[in-house]
């Protein structure tokens, strides 16, 4: 078992922990290795369109 010295990072939506530090050399990213990280949670949610609604009226201002 690896020991983390460092601690560990608990994910707050599926309480998985990952480490908080995790050394990795260019060889290794280069042969495809990537550090253990987290799902991304999104800050925001997704926009929903709003109905279309009719033109926009003109204002009286040319007579």
């Amino acid at each position: 078992m690896v020991e983390h010295h460092s601690g560990l990072y608990e994910h707050p939506a599926n309480k998985q922990k990952y480490p908080k530090v995790q050394l990795i050399t260019v060889q290794e990213l280069l042969d495809g290795k990537r550090p253990a990280l987290p799902p991304v949670l999104l800050p925001y949610f997704q926009a929903q369109p709003r109905a279309k609604k009719s033109e926009q009226g003109m204002l009286g201002f040319f007579g």
